[in-house]
């Protein structure tokens, strides 16, 4: 088994501390995916193993399609969407302060948007 995670690649973790627009941030997102999936994830399902990726398609629906509000349709139809689905999503029903407190200690660096619920 292997462990990974989205973003996966240094540059992307780093552009994403600027302020980018929403139509920017997806794009980033996605680029990194296709190496993502290139370099670590279909190589490791190869290879017979199973791979625990944190965040993935969903987080994309998630703080794309709802968050940034470019729509779950728009995001849907997007090809790198469809690259590569999981056989299993874990979704972490964490209450919102707790997610709050966590994100806010995490990244004290990072500009920080306010963090609203979007899914209700």
């Amino acid at each position: 088994m292997i462990e990974t995670r989205e973003p996966f690649l240094d540059l992307t973790r780093q552009k994403l501390r600027h302020r980018l627009s929403p139509g920017e941030e997806l794009s980033l997102f996605l680029e990194d995916r296709r190496t993502h999936i290139d370099t670590v994830i279909l190589p490791a399902i190869s290879a017979g193993k199973i791979v625990l990726c944190d965040r993935f398609v969903d987080s994309t629906m998630a703080y794309q399609g709802f968050g940034n509000r470019i729509g779950s349709d728009s995001i849907a139809n997007l090809p790198e969407q469809r690259l590569l689905l999981p056989d299993i999503t874990i979704f972490l029903d964490v209450p919102l302060n707790i997610c709050q407190g966590a994100h806010f200690q995490k990244r004290e660096k990072r500009p920080v948007r306010p963090v609203t619920p979007f899914l209700s």
